[in-house]
């Protein structure tokens, strides 16, 4: 199931947008980009000791 974002930064006349529009769709993007990562290390953090224990369970039964 896949997150739909609006594109509301292009522009009628075939795409070209002026640099307040490059911005604003940098600035964006960079604002989920932080999110995700935020959201990423939320997650490790809440499940650091069960990732650990699961990735070295190997290396203690030799």
């Amino acid at each position: 199931m896949a997150i739909k974002w609006p594109r509301s930064t292009t522009a009628p006349d075939g795409g070209s947008m002026n640099i307040i529009d490059h911005l604003t769709e940098l600035r964006m993007r960079i604002v989920r980009s932080m999110l995700a990562i935020a959201v990423g290390a939320t997650v490790i953090l809440v499940f650091y000791d069960f990732v650990l224990r699961f990735l070295t369970q190997p290396y203690r039964n030799i």
